[in-house]
């Protein structure tokens, strides 16, 4: 880094904490940060990076504080430990309206309850081969086969050196469970995010040339797309049901649930094409694609805060005013948890907040609980909302 841009990052961040940083200022501040988390360029004459977050987060904590005093409405839901990968989120919409927080009515003391602790879902899959053995993938296990292999936290595909290998195509599943979360290159070095309760399947190598080809048989993806100008000009496409979404390179998301009527697709960077039956659109950075899983009628697009969209891949949980039934249900899947509400009124309860996604759900639970308008009762791997 460069003296120039050492003063840069002094002047950004002394403008920060005076309260005098633009919105364009702030958003360059969290990037850097974010960008440098294990980089050698930190300026340490600035101070050490820790002393910066907890510079940045007090100033965060102060802005939330002051709403609290001003509305009496609010119950920050936030925890420090997530600045890594929440920095830049937070310090962007500091300076907007305070959506990481509960809105609702007077806050009250929150109930007597004491529930199980039942703790965060963790990288775990099943791969399934060509030959339908399968392989349980998870955190202390280690496999190896052919051109693959994983430490219990990725998967990983290495090109085939051998021309003749590379003819022979197979196919392999990527099984994701509830409580459970996985990380896939594959052979052209495409990488893939997986979510919980998701299905992935996609062949063990790819041909130069030819057109790149994987399925999302149901669930959420965040895809990074190797550029096909590496490939001989080979397109990427990824088939969901009702739809087909075809790229050269760039980043998207994909929420494809079972219980869905319809497939989500949320372009971060790059250019996609989303077709089904009936059309094809094109959509940019920033907005969502909507097509419904029968293939059809006719795509909607619009604009998203794709923060929120791509928000689990962070490790994290973020919900701007969503019905209590729609954070409930995300919650049982990465919790593995059945939920029941007692009354119809519960499920349209509505909400805002963020948290780490290791965080015990009983931790966000308690901070809704709260607003002394909802009470859970967890046993059995069950919520019940009274």
């Amino acid at each position: 880094m460069n003296k120039e841009h050492q003063e840069k990052l002094a002047d950004l961040l002394q403008k920060f904490q005076e309260g005098t940083a633009t919105n364009a200022e702030i958003e360059q501040l969290a990037n850097f940060y974010v960008n440098h988390q294990g980089s050698e360029e930190w300026p340490h004459d600035l101070h050490l990076k820790g002393q910066v977050k907890e510079k940045i987060f007090s100033k965060i904590e102060s802005k939330f504080k002051k709403n609290q005093r001003d509305t009496g409405k609010v119950i920050p839901l936030f925890q420090r430990r997530i600045f890594k990968y929440a920095v830049a989120a937070s310090i962007a919409i500091l300076i907007a309206i305070p959506i990481f927080l509960i809105n609702k009515a007077k806050i009250k003391n929150s109930p007597n309850q004491e529930v199980t602790n039942i703790q965060s879902g963790t990288d775990k899959a099943t791969l399934t081969l060509g030959d339908g053995s399968e392989i349980l993938l998870e955190k202390g296990k280690t496999f190896q086969a052919n051109n693959l292999r994983s430490n219990g936290k990725q998967l990983v595909y290495n090109a085939h050196e051998n021309e003749e290998d590379r003819t022979k195509i197979t196919y392999n599943y990527l099984s994701i469970p509830r409580g459970g979360q996985f990380f896939v290159k594959l052979e052209d070095g495409t990488q893939v995010w997986l979510n919980s309760e998701s299905k992935l399947k996609f062949p063990t190598k790819f041909i130069d040339g030819q057109k790149r080809v994987v399925e999302l048989i149901y669930g959420e993806a965040y895809f990074d797309v190797s550029s096909s100008t590496h490939h001989k000009g080979s397109r990427f496409k990824v088939v969901a049901k009702g739809q087909d979404i075809e790229v050269l390179g760039t980043e998207f998301n994909i929420r494809s649930y079972k219980n869905q009527d319809s497939n989500y697709t949320t372009l971060i960077e790059g250019e996609v094409n989303v077709g089904n039956n009936n059309s094809i659109v094109k959509i940019s950075p920033g907005q969502q694609s909507v097509v419904n899983k029968n293939g059809i009628g006719s795509i909607s697009v619009w604009d998203v805060d794709v923060r929120y969209e791509i928000a689990w891949k962070n490790g994290l949980f973020m919900f701007h005013k969503e019905s209590l039934e729609s954070i409930l249900e995300t919650l049982s899947r990465w919790y593995d948890l059945e939920v029941v509400f007692k009354t119809e009124e519960k499920k349209r309860e509505v909400f805002s907040g963020m948290l780490k996604r290791t965080s015990t759900v009983t931790e966000l639970l308690n901070n809704i609980e709260k607003t002394g308008d909802v009470k859970f009762i967890i046993e059995n791997g069950r919520i019940t909302v009274k």
